[in-house]
C-alpha cells in the first residue's frame, strides 16, 4: 500500500501498488491544486478512484520467486490456479485490452 497524507493528517491518496509514476503524477496534482487555492480559485475536494496499470514482467515475478525458494514458486502457481479457476470476480470492471 501507498498513502499520501496531507500536512493535517488527511489521507490524500491511497493506491494497493507503489507505482512510482502514479505517486509523482499525484503529488503533482495535489501541489497544483493548492496553487490554484492560493490564487483564489474555489477548490472543493471530491472522491475518485482510478484503475491504474504498471509494467508487469512474468519472467521477472518468476525470477524473484526462484530466489526466494521453491515454496515461493508452489505458492505463486497455486494462487493463480486458483484464480484460474474463480473466473471473474463479483464487482470487480473488466476492461478489454
Amino acid at each position: 500500500m501507498t498513502y499520501v497524507i496531507g500536512r493535517g493528517g488527511k489521507i490524500l491518496s491511497r493506491a494497493d501498488w507503489t507505482d512510482p509514476p502514479t505517486i509523482e503524477w499525484t503529488v503533482q496534482y495535489i501541489q497544483s491544486s493548492r496553487a490554484h487555492r492560493q490564487e483564489g480559485f474555489h477548490m472543493a475536494p471530491f472522491y475518485a478512484e482510478i484503475v491504474g496499470y504498471r509494467w508487469n514482467s512474468p519472467a521477472k515475478v518468476m525470477e524473484g520467486l526462484r530466489r526466494a525458494g521453491p515454496k515461493a514458486v508452489e505458492d505463486y502457481e497455486r494462487a493463480m490456479e486458483h484464480r484460474r479457476k474463480q473466473g471473474s470476480i463479483p464487482g470487480r470492471i473488466k476492461i478489454d485490452d
